[in-house]
């Protein structure tokens, strides 16, 4: 990967199902598109630690090429498992790889509450869990291997909600809209200051303080 590109995307609503399904069908268009990887993030996503590279993630998760999509588990609780006693996997955060089982998925994952090829489905068109619930409840069971399920504690939750996910690299908080201004402000100030210090033990030889100015000072002016 060398770069990313951002895109902001004003979709039109869907007028059959709950407008949370936008970002499969949205997700699917961008897939068409020639990146490699699409990640998708609802707007209460924090990333925790924004100086970790998101290669290094996908390496760490081994988010191999045989694997398409990429979704954490929700907390253990009973009210987050789906009808075959398995832990739903949570839309909020989602890696999206670009190979042709994952156009498969995407488009099953869209068509799924049609019922044409997952009967039942059509439970998932305005009830909860929505897209969430269709993916968990049937399609992921016809691309086990394709999918990679990330550990809840490392991309999910947050330290406010005590159901044992903290968001370790990515915070998804569903418990607390209030907290995510004070996440992100803290997020990025430890991330600017950590680098800061670095810097200034780096040229700690060449660093001064200058009384009369009240500022660091370094050989080449203010620090």
């Amino acid at each position: 990967m060398h770069g990313y590109d951002y895109k902001f995307v004003q979709a039109t609503p869907f007028t059959d199902r709950y407008n949370t399904w936008l970002k499969v069908r949205e997700l699917g268009a961008a897939l068409r598109h020639s990146y490699r990887f699409v990640i998708f993030t609802d707007g209460d996503i924090v990333f925790s630690r924004p100086e970790i590279p998101l290669e290094y993630l996908l390496s760490y998760w081994n988010i191999s090429s045989s694997i398409s999509l990429a979704l954490a588990e929700d907390p253990d609780a009973g009210y987050n498992f789906d009808s075959r006693g398995r832990l739903n996997q949570n839309c909020g955060f989602i890696i999206a790889q670009n190979n042709a089982k994952t156009h498969e998925i995407m488009k099953d994952w869209l068509e799924c509450p049609d019922g044409t090829r997952y009967e039942d489905c059509d439970h998932w068109k305005n009830n909860h869990y929505h897209e969430q619930g269709a993916f968990s409840n049937h399609v992921r069971y016809d691309y086990g291997d394709w999918i990679r399920t990330l550990p809840c504690d490392h991309a999910n939750g947050a330290p406010e909600g005590g159901q044992g996910c903290t968001g370790k690299y990515v915070r998804h908080y569903w418990v607390s809209k209030d907290a995510i201004k004070p996440a992100v402000d803290e997020t990025f100030m430890q991330s600017i200051f950590g680098k800061a210090h670095r810097q200034f033990v780096e040229n700690l030889n060449e660093t001064f303080w200058d009384h009369s100015s009240g500022m660091a000072q370094t050989g080449d002016g203010e620090a």
